[in-house]
């Protein structure tokens, strides 16, 4: 299982409050231990292993929608600090500095179509995107 996500994941145990149970695993001698344990841990006998993002760039989209389809992005945020730190608890700069405009292009589109998709008919929303720089081309 951690192969088809590689390390580091999240693994969590279903149904346990607080996140009880669950952790990062680094290397697959953390990943079982950590599953033995959520596993004890979780009523259903069932685990959820995710993909982890820390590390990666984070970005926010302020898009405002009308009635009638338009669509503007007031501005790009960008995080400071890596995934892993709390937005509440990471200074974030605007208009977002590192971005390519080709990746401004891609979440700006993608942020009108999530506003278009969930149903937000007039007011001002914000999306947010985890990058890994690694795999950005």
């Amino acid at each position: 299982m951690a192969a088809d996500v590689g390390y580091p994941c999240i693994i969590r145990p279903s149904f346990t409050m607080g996140g009880t149970g669950g952790g990062i695993a680094y290397n697959r001698e953390e990943f079982e231990e950590i599953c033995a344990r959520g596993l004890d841990l979780s009523p259903t006998n069932e685990l959820l292993i995710d993909e982890s993002l820390i590390g990666w760039k984070e970005y926010e989209m302020e898009v405002v929608r009308d009635k009638n389809d338009n669509c503007i992005i007031v501005c790009s945020i960008e995080n400071f600090d890596a995934m892993g730190i709390h937005t509440g608890d990471s200074i974030t700069v605007a208009p977002a500095q590192t971005l390519t405009d080709k990746e401004y292009q891609i979440m700006r589109n993608a942020s009108m179509a999530v506003l278009r998709e969930i149903g937000v008919e007039t007011g001002g929303s914000n999306v947010q995107f985890a990058v890994n720089r690694k795999t950005v081309a």
